[in-house]
Formats: structure tokens, sequence, C-alpha cells
């Protein structure tokens, strides 16, 4: 069964992931037709736990998606300190020079 199929079935559209790691396994595995399956699946809760499932991944995203910003704000700002290192000792090798110049 396709998750167009299921969708039109179901009257709900689970993400991809969760219709091929779950729904699909579980279909291939029963001996029920696509309508009988469908009907089976909304009666035991199947919408209740693909939403569950589908918030805990939506959760895990999110939570990638910080961590992901913060290194990159970390990233930022320790570059952001080399260069403020790099301009303080350029600007102490060019008095330095400026020095040697001068004598």
């Amino acid at each position: 069964m396709l998750l167009k199929e299921f969708s039109q079935r179901t009257g709900f559209e689970p993400t991809y992931k969760y219709f091929i790691e779950v729904i699909h396994p579980e279909y291939m595995q029963s001996e029920m037709s696509k309508d009988e399956f469908c009907r089976q699946w909304k009666r035991k809760g199947g919408i209740q736990k693909a939403y569950d499932a589908m918030c805990i991944e939506r959760n895990e995203q999110q939570d990638l998606a910080f961590r992901y910003k913060r290194a990159y704000q970390e990233t930022k700002d320790a570059l952001d300190e080399s260069w403020q290192v790099k301009n303080r000792l350029q600007y102490k090798l060019d008095m330095i020079k400026d020095i040697i110049n001068n004598q």
C-alpha cells in the first residue's frame, strides 16, 4: 500500500518516515485487505500513536536544530575572538615596525 492510498482510506497523512518505518511494515505483516487494515488501524488508536510519534520526531528535530544553532554561535564567537587577537597582534607589530623604521 502506498502512502497516498493509506491517507485516502484513513483521512490521515502521517509523515513519510512514520509510514515507511511503522505503518507499512505492519500492513505487510497482516493478511488484511487495504481497507480492512486501515479500518483496524484507526480503530486501534493508530492516529493518536502516529501523532505521538510525529511529536517526538518534531521535538528531536527541534533539539538538533537548537544544538546546531548553538554550535554555530560558539564557532562564530571563537572566530570573532580570533580576529580580535589577530588585529591586536597586527597593531602591535605595526607599532614595532614604526619604531624600528624611525630609529
